[in-house]
């Protein structure tokens, strides 16, 4: 659900509504960025038009909490899990896909995730996570990252895969584990 709230100090009814209609502006704008089908929360609009955003995003599970996130082309790409951060040893890691235009999954395939730990300068021998489908546009399964020499450690994961028009893409994130 999405809803505003003005914090109302005593102001001409022209400006009152001409505030009004500025935060609605907005808040449609967001809305169609965001989407309301992939965001559930609240948006506050106070009278200095800062926004406040709470709640959670729809399509990463109702559990799930995000660990990272990156926009490619007309996709939002997740990293999800239930603790919402990755840590040494085995994780539990699932990798969201969701069309920007449409606010829907997206139906993307061949999805596979490597880890690269981040030495310095220097990139570590890539670890693979193993994934399988679990949906459209949801693939999920674990990695196991090994024990932490550095705290917290710094890891590039590169996401590779075909977008519906069957072109071959990757993306790379940044995470922490801790």
């Amino acid at each position: 659900m999405v809803g505003t709230s003005v914090d109302y100090t005593p102001v001409s009814k022209r400006r009152f509504l001409r505030h009004l209609a500025s935060c609605a502006m907005v808040i449609i704008s967001v809305i169609s960025c965001v989407s309301a089908t992939s965001f559930r929360g609240r948006i506050a609009c106070t009278s200095a038009n800062k926004f406040t955003f709470t709640g959670r995003w729809l399509f990463a599970g109702a559990t799930e909490r995000t660990i990272a996130s990156a926009q490619a082309r007309n996709l939002a790409i997740v990293f999800a899990n239930d603790a919402g951060k990755l840590t040494g040893g085995d994780n539990q890691l699932c990798v969201l896909f969701q069309s920007r235009e449409a606010a829907s999954a997206a139906n993307v395939e061949d999805v596979s995730v490597e880890f690269r730990q981040l030495v310095g300068k220097m990139e570590e021998k890539p670890i693979t996570a193993v994934l399988s489908q679990d949906g459209l546009g949801r693939y999920c399964g674990h990695v196991n990252l090994g024990p932490q020499y550095y705290k917290p450690s710094s890891y590039y994961a590169l996401v590779r895969y075909v977008d519906a028009t069957g072109r071959k893409r990757r993306v790379r994130l940044h995470v922490s584990v801790k």
